[in-house]
C-alpha cells in the first residue's frame, strides 16, 4: 500500500519480495522501494541443507545477517560458525561463504550495501 502524498510505503513482505524474500534494493520497481544504497531481504531459510544455494561471495558489497528466529551454520575460510537468535554476522567484499545451514523456524533479516546489480559470484 502506496501513500502518493507522502512517498510511504506499507505493506506485507511476501506481496512485495522478489525472489528469497528480497523486498527492497535496485531490482524492486516501484518507489519508495527502489535504491542503489542497500537491499534487505527477510527470509525464512527453515532447514535449508548445506550447499542448497551453494557457496559463493560479493564482489563490491558488504552483507549482513541479523538471525531473527532459529540458528544458521555455515563456514568461511574452512572454519565452522553457527549465529543464534539475536546475534548478527558481517561479510565483507570478497569472502566466501559456505555449507549454510538452518534448523527448524529460522528466519533471518539480510542487508546488503550498497545494492548492486550481477555483484554475487557462485563459487565452483
Amino acid at each position: 500500500m502506496t501513500n502518493k502524498n507522502s512517498q510511504i510505503y506499507i505493506g506485507k513482505v511476501k506481496s512485495v519480495a522478489k525472489g528469497k524474500g528480497w523486498f527492497f534494493g535496485h531490482f524492486m520497481k516501484q518507489s519508495p522501494l527502489k535504491s542503489r544504497k542497500v537491499e534487505i531481504a527477510w527470509q525464512d531459510i527453515s532447514n535449508e541443507k548445506p550447499g542448497q544455494h551453494g557457496a559463493h561471495y560479493h564482489r563490491w558489497t558488504t552483507e549482513i545477517n541479523i538471525v531473527i528466529s532459529g540458528a544458521i551454520r555455515f563456514m568461511i575460510k574452512g572454519r565452522k560458525h553457527v549465529a543464534r537468535r539475536g546475534e548478527f554476522f558481517v561479510i565483507p567484499p570478497g569472502v566466501v561463504i559456505e555449507r549454510v545451514s538452518a534448523g527448524p523456524n529460522t528466519q533471518i533479516i539480510v542487508v546488503r550495501t550498497a545494492s548492486l546489480p550481477k555483484d554475487k559470484r557462485l563459487v565452483a
